[in-house]
């Protein structure tokens, strides 16, 4: 054995005999079908902080979930909602520090009384168990959103149409980590106008059980919404009737408004992003704008230009994703039409701790998007994934970057996804742990014996060790 080689086998000894981790780079392992001969429909993935994943996805009128950990991988697809009612659909799920999961959904009723929102919980003990499927919400409730803290607190938040499908109200419910049930149905805020109608939400959740939700509300998709935004005090919402911070915005419904909102664990701050369209007619065109909020100052910064394209014949930015870590740092990305061609680019910008502006956005790499909606996950270090789909050879790949908070750089594109098939109407999801390890999902089509049929995949990031 030569020299050099006998030095290399014994510093791996002894890197082995004192325990020390190998240096890796980081990488995406092979994907693997999680869906146990249950093909999705629509999907969602939470994972926590030690790195505990739930995945959940609809399909025709059941739900299946998928846990997660670390030691010892998938668990298995359980059917969590046992019925042979109505569709379900939008699935959502939250994971705690524990490992106990919520997940929430809608479903299709009998008649004319539109959807409701069920939920189930999860608890990990002895392998772990899901509970008996409860609806949550009243009729005519859609589509829900929740949101799970470190120890358990957690929300629920949908909207409400009246009976004639116009002034409805923007509803939750809530419970602290030791309540067995979530409490009563809780009014954020009311559709005041006879023709005013709540359109979209998204929410998330602080360490100390404080929530962030925002929605849109408006008439109609080609006139003016207004966008809010409001913070609950712990686990129950500020009295009906209170004022949230609002913003004008105004829709497509070939581009509809989807806000993106994230708070970090201490609360100390928080922000919400958005597309807006600006111009007039067939000259309109969509930019991305943020506000954030600090609870040292009690108010919200902005709204703030993010991006909008600035060639001769300017494309739309659109579908915003959002991210905040534990000092402030806040990140965002999205989805920037080149000019108005297909071509669609990925941008993003930053926000350093403390600083009241943005900085100018730049594009992540020189590729050739799918769609607009780039996904995004941000840890408590700063460091955060993003996937995305592009064209591949005739098909649809899932493609992935990962951000460094210390270097303020992403890495270069990998793709995540193995072959060619994924199904380009669901968007991929991705998730990120404390230690910068993550997780993406997405569905690919395969050909089975009665057709071609959808299945649900999912990828594990590790990052060196």
């Amino acid at each position: 054995m030569k020299a050099s080689s006998r030095i290399l086998v014994t510093a791996r000894l002894v890197a082995v005999m004192l325990m020390i981790p190998t240096i890796v780079e980081a990488q995406w392992r092979q994907p693997v079908v999680i869906d146990g001969g249950v093909g999705p429909g629509e999907i969602d993935l939470a994972m926590s902080a030690p790195g505990d994943a739930m995945v959940v996805w609809t399909r025709g009128v059941d739900v299946y979930a998928n846990y997660y950990t670390r030691n010892q991988g998938f668990r298995g697809a359980t059917n969590i909602e046992v019925s042979d009612l109505g569709e379900t659909a939008l699935p959502q799920v939250a994971i705690d520090n524990h490992g106990r999961a919520h997940a929430v959904w809608m479903r299709a009723q009998s008649g004319t009384q539109g959807w409701r929102i069920s939920h189930n919980s999860f608890t990990p003990g002895n392998g772990g168990a899901w509970g008996t499927a409860l609806y949550i919400s009243g009729p005519t409730g859609f589509p829900p959103q929740i949101a799970m803290n470190a120890r358990g607190d957690t929300h629920a938040v949908w909207v409400h149409l009246g009976d004639s499908g116009t002034r409805g109200s923007l509803e939750g419910r809530s419970r602290a980590p030791t309540d067995v049930a979530f409490g009563n149905v809780q009014l954020l805020e009311p559709f005041t106008t006879s023709s005013s109608l709540g359109w979209t939400e998204a929410l998330a959740i602080d360490g100390n059980g404080n929530a962030l939700a925002a929605w849109l509300q408006g008439s109609a998709l080609e006139e003016s919404q207004v966008l809010h935004a409001n913070l609950s005090h712990g686990i129950t919402w500020d009295p009906a009737g209170a004022t949230p911070i609002a913003f004008d915005v105004r829709m497509s419904s070939a581009y509809f408004t989807e806000p993106s909102v994230a708070i970090n664990a201490l609360g100390t701050d928080g922000v919400v992003a958005w597309h807006d369209f600006e111009g007039e007619g067939s000259s309109a065109r969509a930019a991305v704008y943020a506000a954030s909020y600090r609870t040292a100052t009690g108010h919200w910064d902005g709204p703030t230009l993010l991006g909008r394209d600035t060639s001769p014949d300017p494309g739309n930015a659109l579908h915003p994703q959002v991210g905040v870590d534990g000092s402030g740092r806040m990140l965002a990305i999205w989805g920037q039409h080149v000019g108005l061609g297909n071509a669609i680019r990925i941008r993003w910008s930053r926000r350093s701790a403390g600083a009241t502006e943005w900085e100018e956005s730049r594009q992540l790499a020189n590729r050739a998007l799918y769609d607009h909606h780039t996904q995004l996950a941000m840890n408590r270090g700063g460091n955060a994934l993003a996937v995305w789909l592009e064209p591949v050879n005739g098909g649809y790949g899932v493609f992935s970057s990962s951000y460094s908070a210390a270097t303020r750089t992403w890495s270069p594109v990998v793709k995540v996804s193995s072959g060619t098939a994924v199904y380009r109407n669901v968007p991929p999801k991705v998730a990120i742990d404390v230690n910068d390890n993550g997780m993406a999902i997405w569905v690919e089509l395969e050909n089975g014996p009665d057709g071609v049929r959808t299945r649900l995949k999912a990828s594990v990031f590790d990052a060196p060790q």
